[in-house]
């Protein structure tokens, strides 16, 4: 991955990965709060912010005071220096991440004719390490094997060197070559590899990781139960998540604002679980935990998802009232309430999806209009194509007032989600409107990428404006080939190997030209070729999809991804015309056994209300809701559970006088 980087995707990849973040929060001393009694949210202080970044600010004084203690007392021993004093003097140049004083620390053993134990090698390992240089320290680490000196914190420094570069497999090899060694890794290698796996996306790997680790090695702690949560709302596996946290509870491990952003996040990617985020915000609020950041940003795309516009008023209202203007970034793990270009980014998300549910028919209820208090607010007015439309304006006006204040930088995702809330409005006006945004990408100086094409394709594939989707068919095929050509000419340029075809479609995904999406935009053309009635062409197409980049890139179709075009087809086979339907039949593999394809819905998370397996495995439409409505009171029932328990913890420690003590997460 360290690759990719270098090829200018730096940006890109900072975007989309939260994974980081995450574990710096996790790793932050967190105050664990008295638990509350109230089974109602209550109105939170304003002020906790300013108290919290003044705890902060007290934690890193106090370290970096004794830092300069332990400074101040090595300075008389240097001149006739000891083993442990150096190697003190080592590992406090290595926390402070100030490697060539410690390389110069670590010289000295030598020069004074000492000679330098394990404990002095992985102070300097871990020097190299905290600056990322992972050449330095795997040529350390190597030294010690040839001394047959490295121990587990020598293997557990290399790793989180590794994973810090983005080198996860060389992380999970020293793993295996330290197991064959007799050294058992330990909960910190664990959860440092569970990182690297949900920094990398691969979700399923950190699960089979988590997996061994519980069954094999020790039970894991909040840090590593947190980041498993993460992952549940990155794959919306909302009922997994909600089962870590009830493991949780059963282990007696302190709970976090970071375990209830999780739940919150896993439930708000799911439609069938999107009402119960807000109950886990209030359960949030109830126990003392004060929304951050964070939270309100997985509220927001929560509702964006969804395109609940009333909601989203709410929170964003919630948000603005809280920011204090004086307030500054204090510490790189907790990031201040602020209004930057993900949030902005993600209300004009929820705009375009607000606008495509309206066209759709959906309708709010709204009985009073509410006035904003805050200048940045946003009035809870009736929802009408036209007053959203409005809304967006404004906030697309804050995303240019930002960005001429120098306080926000323009993003390709920032027009995009632009161009989705322009492309959404009123029929025929919205897409003259889209089409002369597209200045907007030369003016700031950036590229289209995948998913603007997708959205400028998927909004002009109909009858009145196919000829206009055609154009931006070819464009979007000539961009896809100039970034393919890219990928190999930039690596022959600067004499570095050439990707491997796993780095090649990470590549891809973050420009959304992934697999996935080329096969939908395909599939979008195939369809749209149909209702203009030219089958021909709609077959072409698919054939197109086939051979794309190389055989096998694109999964096949299916008949339910171009159902107009088998209509289409079976038509002219009555007329006596077989050859479009046999060609068909070839683009479009045959089924599966049907029992297969129960199973492997049965398997899935959600299921369709009317379909055919559920008669075929003996299941009624009134025994389906029946299981479905028990489920939700389990599920309700669980997290009563949980609040329970925690409150009788909390009086209890009450009535015995004593105090929680500061959980570390």
């Amino acid at each position: 991955m360290l690759r990719l980087w270098k090829r200018g995707l730096k940006l890109a990849r900072k975007e989309q990965d939260e994974a980081s973040l995450l574990y710096q929060a996790l790793k932050m001393p967190v105050q664990q709060p008295v638990l509350g009694t109230g089974l109602k949210a209550k109105k939170l202080e304003p002020n906790y912010l300013k108290k919290l970044e003044l705890e902060y600010e007290n934690i890193e004084k106090l370290k970096n005071q004794d830092l300069a203690l332990r400074n101040q007392k090595l300075q008389p021993l240097l001149e006739k220096p000891s083993l442990h004093t150096l190697t003190e003097l080592i590992h406090v140049n290595a926390i402070t991440k100030r490697s060539h004083e410690a390389q110069q620390a670590f010289d000295k053993i030598i020069e004074h004719g000492l000679q330098p134990d394990t404990v002095a090698y992985n102070h300097l390992m871990n020097a190299y390490a905290q600056e990322s240089n992972l050449q330095k320290a795997l040529e350390i680490f190597q030294q010690l094997q040839q001394e047959s000196k490295a121990d587990l914190v020598s293997y557990a420094t290399l790793i989180k060197a590794c994973v810090k570069n983005g080198e996860l497999d060389a992380g999970f090899k020293l793993m295996q070559d330290m197991k064959s060694k007799q050294i058992q890794p330990n909960l910190i290698i664990f959860t440092n590899l569970i990182h690297g796996c949900l920094q990398k996306g691969l979700v399923e790997r950190a699960w089979s990781t988590f997996d061994h680790l519980k069954s094999e090695i020790q039970l894991p702690d909040s840090i590593t139960y947190n980041l498993m949560i993460y992952a549940c709302s990155k794959t919306q596996d909302a009922e997994k998540a909600l089962d870590l946290f009830q493991e949780m509870s059963d282990n007696r491990l302190p709970v976090s604002a970071t375990t209830f952003n999780g739940l919150i996040a896993a439930c708000g990617s799911r439609p069938d679980y999107y009402e119960q985020s807000f109950s886990i915000l209030e359960q949030m609020a109830a126990q003392d935990f004060e929304p951050d950041f964070q939270t309100f940003k997985v509220l927001l795309q929560a509702t964006a998802r969804n395109g609940d516009v009333v909601r989203g008023r709410m929170v964003w209202n919630d948000l603005v009232s809280r920011i204090d203007p004086e307030d500054t970034k204090y510490d790189h793990a907790i990031e201040p309430l602020t209004i930057n270009d993900q949030v902005l980014s993600t209300m004009l998300q929820l705009y375009g999806e607000a606008m495509y549910l309206y066209e759709k028919g959906k309708r709010y209820e709204i009985t009073d209009s509410e006035k904003p208090e805050h200048e940045l607010g946003l009035e809870q007015a009736p929802v009408n194509l036209e007053q959203l439309e409005k809304e967006s304006q404004r906030i697309w006006d804050m995303v240019k007032s930002q960005h001429q204040e120098g306080k926000l930088k323009m993003t390709t995702d920032l027009l995009n989600k632009r161009l989705l809330t322009l492309l959404r409005g009123k029929f025929g006006v919205g897409l003259e409107n889209g089409k002369a945004f597209l200045q907007e990408y030369e003016r700031y100086g950036l590229q289209k990428n995948g998913r603007t094409y997708q959205m400028l394709i998927e909004s002009t594939c109909n009858k009145h404006f196919f000829d206009q989707c055609l154009e931006y068919w070819q464009a979007f095929k000539q961009y896809d080939l100039e970034q393919e050509q890219r990928m190999v000419q930039e690596p022959q340029k600067t004499n570095e190997p050439v990707l491997a075809e796993k780095e090649r479609e990470q590549v891809r995904l973050l420009e959304g030209r992934g697999s996935k999406q080329v096969r939908k935009l395909f599939m979008t053309m195939a369809r749209g070729h149909a209702r203009k009635e030219d089958v021909v062409k709609a077959l072409d197409t698919m054939q197109e999809a086939r051979e794309f980049r190389y055989s096998g890139y694109l999964a096949p179709a299916t008949y339910k991804d171009v159902p107009r075009v088998v209509e289409l087809c079976q038509s002219m086979a009555d007329k006596g015309n077989w050859d479009h339907l046999q060609k068909l039949q070839d683009l479009c593999p045959p089924s599966k056994d049907p029992m297969r394809q129960v199973y492997k819905v049965l398997g899935e998370k959600t299921m369709p209300k009317n379909w055919w397996g559920w008669s075929s495995i003996g299941i009624s439409d009134q025994d389906r809701k029946r299981f479905a409505r028990m489920h939700q009171r389990q599920v309700k029932k669980t997290m009563q559970s949980i609040g329970s328990k925690q409150q009788k913890a909390s009086r209890s420690l009450q009535r015995n006088g004593t105090a929680e003590r500061p959980a570390k997460d």
